[in-house]
Formats: C-alpha cells, structure tokens, sequence
C-alpha cells in the first residue's frame, strides 16, 4: 500500500468519513497498491453515489483537503500508526539462556503494552509460562490483571495485583477496557471474534498474553490470523503487526523483526515457516 494512500486512509477514519477498516478492504479490492488518484476517485464514487448534490460537494471539499494532508505526511517518509513498521531495539534471547532470563527478558519487552504470545505444545507449561510473565510485570505496574480461568488457575501465589478473572468470550474486551487492566490474559478462547479487539487493546499499550500451541515460528502468527474471521483476516495482520511484540517458550524469546512484521502485512507468512 502506498505511504500517501496509507495516510489518506487514517484521515478518513480520523475524520469519521470511512473506517480504517473498509477503506483497507476497498484498497484490497482495488488490486492492493493503487495511487493515491485512483484510490480517492474510485472510494468517492463508491460513498457518494445515493448523496444529493449538496452532500457530494461537501464529500468532495473533504476529499481534497485530506489529499493535501495525506500528501503532505507522506513526503516524510512515515507512516500512521496503524500502519506503521517498528523493529524493537532488543537483542534477542539465544537458545540456550537460562529460564529466569528468557522471562525476564519477555517481561522487558511486553511492559509497555503489546501482544506477547505465550508458546509450547504443553498447555500447562504455557501457563506456566504466562503466571511467571505477570510476576514479572508487576515490577513495571502492580496493578489490574483480567485473565480467563485457566490463566488465573495458574498464577503464582504473592501476586500484588488486583486479579479479576472472567470467562474468555465476547464481554472479556470491554470487561478489561471497562476495568481499565495493565495486563491481559487468556489461554481458553474459541472466539474468533475476540481476536481483532484483542489486539486492538495490545497495540493500545495494553500487556496482552496469549497462549496457544506451537513453536513460536511464524506458522502461530498465521494460524491466529487464519482464526479470524475471512472478511477481517486483513485488519486483523495489520493489528498484528503493530501490536505483536514477540513469542517466548520455555528455552527462548523470540522478537519482533521488520521481516516478519512485513511478511504479515503483506500476507507471506507462510514463507517464513
């Protein structure tokens, strides 16, 4: 997606015209990179075509002052946020570290907020893994933690936050959001509706922990993407790669990479499996 298109696309949703997300997926189904020309001609014509005079008039005054905008960002090579490639500055873990230190570690990489996906084909070593991360957490906040059951199950006795725990289904996002957690949890969830407002909480600077079976190669990354419903695969990829942060196992970290990030936005993950 060009870098004018992509900032034309955040004024729209800034301004309430279009959402971020259909206008991604009507980019999508004008073959994925048309100019900035072709994209606003093509998205007028689609919005303004039941408008009375009046209205297109007012739809088209906005489109060109947006055009100038989106312009104007783009020459500074950056792009918005929802968009936006950043590459951690931390060295990554190496295989044979101890433990402590990959929690550690994980734990550093996550306390700002992000998605941080808990890893292994034993769930209860996932677990594991997720109480032990919170532990750590709580050098960065003590504070609210919202987990599903299974989580909560395992976390570790002498935790100082305030824990509430709740089942892992659709009310879970605004229960946290509601509560206004640091740290997010979930082992158990089979919605996959959950799946773009989780992450839309984790690239909000929320702590998200995610467990699911796997590796931590990319094939997790693009089994979560494949969860998600078939018309928000694409919003859900570029959530992701704002929001993901990293996987840990019980042997390593492995971090966020530009490679990677990339490869989920433009849907070749699999490439890297």
């Amino acid at each position: 997606m060009q870098l004018d298109v992509q900032w034309f696309i955040y004024a729209l949703a800034d301004n309430d015209i279009v959402s971020a997300e259909d206008a991604v997926m009507f980019n999508d189904e004008l073959g994925g990179d048309p100019t900035l020309e072709v994209f606003s001609q093509e998205l007028f014509q689609a919005i303004s075509a039941e408008l009375t005079v009046v209205e297109k008039a007012e739809i088209q005054m906005k489109f060109q002052k947006i055009t100038r905008f989106a312009i104007s960002q783009a020459s500074a090579g950056t792009s918005p946020s929802i968009f936006e490639v950043v590459e951690e500055p931390v060295p990554p873990v190496t295989a044979d570290a101890d433990n402590n230190g990959v929690l550690t570690r994980a734990a550093g990489v996550v306390s700002s907020g992000g998605l941080m996906i808990c890893c292994g084909d034993d769930a209860a070593g996932r677990l594991r893994l997720m109480g032990q991360l919170v532990r750590r957490l709580e050098g960065s906040f003590a504070g609210r933690v919202v987990a599903d059951e299974a989580a909560a199950a395992a976390f570790p006795a002498g935790l100082r936050s305030q824990i509430t725990v709740r089942t892992a289904d659709a009310g879970m996002i605004p229960a946290a959001l509601e509560a206004h957690a640091d740290v997010l949890c979930l082992e158990e969830w089979s919605d996959p509706e959950i799946i773009a407002p989780l992450l839309e909480c984790a690239a909000g600077g929320m702590a998200v922990l995610l467990g699911m079976p796997g590796d931590g190669s990319g094939a997790v990354l693009a089994q979560l993407i494949r969860t998600a419903p078939a018309g928000r695969q694409h919003w859900v990829r570029l959530l992701l790669a704002e929001a993901w942060r990293g996987t840990v196992t019980p042997q390593q970290v492995m971090l966020r990479s530009m490679e990677r990030v990339c490869a989920m936005v433009e849907n070749r993950l699999e490439e890297m499996v």
